[in-house]
This record gives structure tokens, sequence and C-alpha cells, in this order.
């Protein structure tokens, strides 16, 4: 029998493997913000620590400063992302556009496959530029 791609099961790839490779993909403009009580964690991957991984992740991605938008974005050990779209001064149209936006690329994901998250910022990133 097939596995539904859209079941909210947990992706294959552990969530130290993915912050790790996502800090990796954003160029000089656009950056990953963690949120205070995630960042010891995080700065222990950096040390090569080995810290017990928490159950989740949250940081935020803005994409240059020129954007007047950004992703708030919660990786869960188990289960799908959550990603919220913010702005600064946008209209509710606008901001429905970007959660529609979002919404499809999430509910496209194979997440049967290694590495969904990262390929996901990867292969989208224009996408949302």
């Amino acid at each position: 029998m097939a596995s539904n791609p859209h079941d909210p099961q947990a992706p294959r790839t552990s969530l130290r493997d993915t912050v790790q490779m996502l800090q990796s993909i954003f160029i000089a403009d656009e950056t990953m913000v963690f949120r205070d009580e995630d960042l010891q964690w995080v700065q222990s991957l950096d040390s090569g620590a080995i810290a017990e991984t928490p159950e989740s992740v949250s940081f935020s991605i803005f994409l240059g400063e020129w954007r007047k938008v950004w992703f708030v974005v919660t990786l869960h050990q188990n289960g799908r992302p959550n990603v919220l779209v913010k702005g600064e001064d946008i209209g509710r149209d606008e901001q429905l556009e970007w959660q529609k936006t979002v919404k499809d690329i999430l509910y496209g994901l194979d997440y049967e496959s290694e590495y969904v998250i990262y390929h996901s910022f990867a292969l989208n990133i224009d996408e949302v530029l």
C-alpha cells in the first residue's frame, strides 16, 4: 500500500541534521535567527558538542533587508513544520497570498523523502523572492 505524503508523520531526517543543513543554504543578506530559548542548542551544534535535541526548534528567516515579509518556522522532532508569514506594511490580501504560497509548498512535499525540509527551502526559496 502506498503511503500518503500528506499524512502528518515525522520527517526522515533528524532535527539536528535539518537545522545544520538549513544554516548552509542562505546567502549574505538572508538570515536565520533562532529564538533565545533555542539558541543555546544551536550554538552547541556549531561547537560540535553533543546536546539533547529539543522537541522543536523555532527560527525566523529574513530574505534580505528589502523584503517586507519574513517567515517564522517551527520544526518539530515528530511531525510537519509550521510556517507563519509575518510582515511590515503589507495588506491582508498580500499576507493571504504569501500564506497560500507557503501552504502550497508544504502540501506538495514528499514527507517520505530524506532531507524533505532542507529540500523544500533550497528548491523553493526563489519562489518566495
